[in-house]
């Protein structure tokens, strides 16, 4: 059994306390100080000696640290804090303190051992980074992008306030650490994969995004943009997120405007022309068949001057519907200005039964204002590739058969049956 310490071992090994770097200071088992080194008489100064270490602590800090120690002390559990102790120059300097008990033979405590390290100019500039961190925060918080910081694996560090709200984030979330695309919908997970796995090799990538939140749907433009440590290896990513839902809503907007004749709501000039342009080729990649008919209002303009331009709009507007409602899906439906209407078909191999389904249709009287308005209509046809081998050989197809009904009486329909147009 080892031999009980004598009373005096404090005195004993004051002289090696003297030459430590650390600050340390010994308390009897009633909390008293007994004994300090000359490291911290050099630091406190003259109230070195007072009777509670907890006296030299910052008013700031003191009941926080206070609240710890007592009970620590009580169940002679050991210490560790940070705290500020005021320094002989009358200011405070922060200094990490560790308390451990020495107990004797019977378990008692017999003396506390309090060592205390001056890490004055880490905490301040741990302090300083912690509130640039917060200013940093602050003015991303304030801006009403989306902004994230994202880890090389995909998953979420940094997270602004708009950010949060877009993908139901808590807006007191500090941990993070979930995989970003997992707060997207399915939908634009295969573009946000190939975004991020470019940032990740070191290159800029964008891809447009979208977000499902409160019964809303936003749209964002996505922006990555790698952040690489000295050797080039991306450590973090940058993504700027931008909503554009109410510039997606003009550009659709705009797009229906672009597409669509104001009056009938049909598809118009441009719009034909561009399914006329993506069917071609797809019947022409598949083997298939396009049908193409050109329609005439005869005597639209009689109706114009004899009852006004409203009548005339009255008109379009009726034929438009009775068109849509004779071929369904069965074929596009446009208007292509004027009096000028078209119908394109896929596959239609009997296009003289269409043209006839049509103009049957069609021909029920159509009234205005009370009078009855005198039309009719004249269709010419033209069928790929049979007739012409491009779109635009089978627009001049069918425009030459129209042109022909015109001068053979109207009020009818016919197909394309000559070279013209090829």
């Amino acid at each position: 059994m080892p031999s009980r310490p004598p009373e005096n071992e404090v005195a004993v090994i004051a002289p090696a306390l003297d030459c430590l770097p650390q600050m340390v200071w010994i308390l009897a088992p009633d909390g008293k100080v007994q004994h300090f080194n000359r490291k911290l008489a050099d630091f406190v100064g003259p109230e070195a000696g007072t009777g509670d270490w907890l006296a030299w602590a910052h008013d700031a800090d003191a009941r926080q640290v206070s609240a710890r120690w007592h009970p620590a002390f009580a169940a002679g559990a050991a210490f560790e804090t940070e705290v500020r102790l005021r320094h002989h120059t009358g200011g405070f300097r922060w200094v990490l303190v560790i308390a451990a008990p020495e107990r004797g033979r019977n378990g008692a405590i017999i003396r506390w051992y309090c060592t205390g390290t001056d890490i004055d100019a880490r905490a301040r500039q741990y302090l300083s980074l912690a509130e640039t961190s917060r200013l940093q925060s602050s003015m991303l918080d304030a801006s009403i992008d989306c902004i994230k910081i994202i880890r090389p694996d995909g998953r979420l560090a940094q997270m602004n306030r708009s950010g949060r709200i877009a993908l139901g984030v808590p807006a007191d979330e500090a941990e993070f650490g979930m995989k970003w695309l997992d707060l997207l919908p399915e939908e634009v997970h295969r573009r946000g994969h190939r975004a991020l796995k470019a940032a990740g090799a070191g290159r800029n990538a964008r891809f447009p995004g979208m977000s499902i939140g409160a019964g809303r749907t936003q749209y964002w433009d996505n922006i990555l943009t790698p952040i690489q440590d000295a050797e080039g290896r991306t450590v973090r990513i940058l993504c700027v997120s931008r909503d554009v839902t109410l510039q997606r809503a003009a550009e659709r907007r705009l797009k229906v405007i672009s597409t669509t004749d104001a009056l009938t709501g049909l598809p118009n000039r441009r719009s034909l022309q561009a399914a006329l342009k993506r069917r071609a080729a797809r019947a022409k990649a598949t083997g298939g068949g396009l049908g193409l008919l050109l329609l005439d209002l005869d005597r639209f303009k009689e109706v114009n001057d004899t009852f006004g331009h409203p009548a005339g709009d009255h008109l379009l507007r009726v034929v438009a519907k009775r068109l849509v409602a004779a071929l369904g899906d069965r074929a596009v439906v446009a208007r292509l200005g004027g009096d000028e209407f078209a119908v394109l078909a896929e596959g239609a191999e009997d296009l003289a039964a269409l043209a006839e389904t049509v103009l049957r249709q069609t021909a029920a009287p159509v009234t205005y204002d009370g009078h009855r308005l005198s039309w009719s209509l004249s269709i010419g046809g033209a069928r790929f590739p049979r007739d012409a081998a491009t779109p635009q050989g089978l627009v001049k197809c069918a425009d030459a058969a129209l042109n022909a009904v015109k001068a053979g009486g109207r009020d009818s329909a016919r197909l394309f049956d000559g070279a013209a147009g090829r």
